[in-house]
């Protein structure tokens, strides 16, 4: 009789903490707001670069024109999904991998506010520089936007969280940067 009391007691309380148990989960379920994954935030990211594109009436291109001579509304838009106008290409040559390449720089969010700037030399007593090639950039983006460019060259960019800095990465944003004044050592 005992092991039969001490059977039905087991079972009542192992009903009681199951019970229990589903109605925490259920809570937490609903307490706890789902975060978007990776793959939305990439489609979001995409759609408010294309409303961007739209808005603005770009064209897109997806071969560089030969010359670099683009018209206002036109981007190149490269295989990594940088989307780049070149405004002046510069004199002499492009940066080459080991050369150190000094710019200056606005960064704006997709709204247009300006995020980060270093166009003048009161701006920053130092403008920015890295060793082309070797991974010093800020970021893959602005590094190919670069690449295009000779001494004093200007662009204009779109560049998208995959291949922007390290926190363009981790919010899943892009950016717009306007590069101009390269200088090549």
């Amino acid at each position: 009789m005992k092991f039969f009391l001490l059977k039905k007691l087991i079972k009542k309380t192992m009903k009681k903490q199951i019970i229990f148990t589903l109605i925490i989960c259920v809570i937490a379920g609903f307490s706890c707001k789902r975060g978007k994954s990776l793959s939305e935030k990439r489609a979001e990211e995409r759609a408010a670069i294309a409303l961007l594109i739209a808005d603005r009436g770009y064209q897109i291109l997806t071969t560089m024109p030969v010359d670099t001579v683009f018209a206002e509304n036109e981007l190149y838009r490269s295989s990594s999904g940088l989307y780049v106008r070149i405004i002046n290409t510069g004199e002499g040559r492009k940066p080459r991998v080991g050369d150190r390449v000094i710019y200056r720089f606005y960064t704006f969010n997709l709204n247009g506010d300006t995020i980060a700037r270093a166009m003048y030399p009161e701006e920053l007593i130092e403008a920015p520089s890295f060793k082309f090639g070797y991974n010093e950039a800020p970021s893959k983006g602005v590094e190919e936007v670069i690449s295009f460019l000779g001494r004093d060259g200007a662009a204009y960019a779109i560049i998208p969280s995959a291949i922007g800095d390290v926190e363009a990465q981790a919010n899943i944003t892009p950016y717009i940067y306007e590069i101009r004044h390269v200088k090549i050592e």
